[in-house]
């Protein structure tokens, strides 16, 4: 998944439970406006059976938070590095734009399908 163009980890749960009930997926937020505060919730467009993939429902979920930070900036809290981790087939302009913070994970990190993938590619 990608936020703000960058590649990130991102749980599949919200995708895997929207799935097994093909049910409408939406994402809220509540910003401050002065004194007063505005809640907005973002249905996605379709039911969660219509996406592709997990992947492709789960970018669309990331992509309305990346709408939503967007709004206001100043009023997202990150209370988690999202960009601590730099995938390890990323090329070198897209390590640059990671935070100093950010590492290559060990393969521990990874799924048992994505170790698998990595060590396919690996011994090629």
């Amino acid at each position: 998944m990608k936020l703000f163009g960058i590649p990130i980890p991102v749980s599949r749960a919200p995708a895997v439970l929207a799935r097994a009930k093909n049910r409408f997926v939406a994402i809220g937020t509540v910003l401050r406006r002065g004194d007063r505060f505005e809640a907005i919730l973002r249905e996605l467009p379709k039911p969660a059976s219509e996406y592709e993939s997990d992947e492709e429902l789960i970018q669309a979920l990331t992509d309305v938070t990346e709408e939503f930070i967007r709004m206001a900036p100043d009023q997202y809290l990150w209370m988690y590095k999202r960009f601590q981790h730099i995938p390890p087939d990323a090329d070198e302009a897209t390590r640059k734009r990671y935070p100093s913070y950010a590492r290559v994970p060990g393969a521990s990190f990874f799924s048992l399908a994505a170790r698998a993938k990595l060590r396919a590619e690996k011994n090629k």
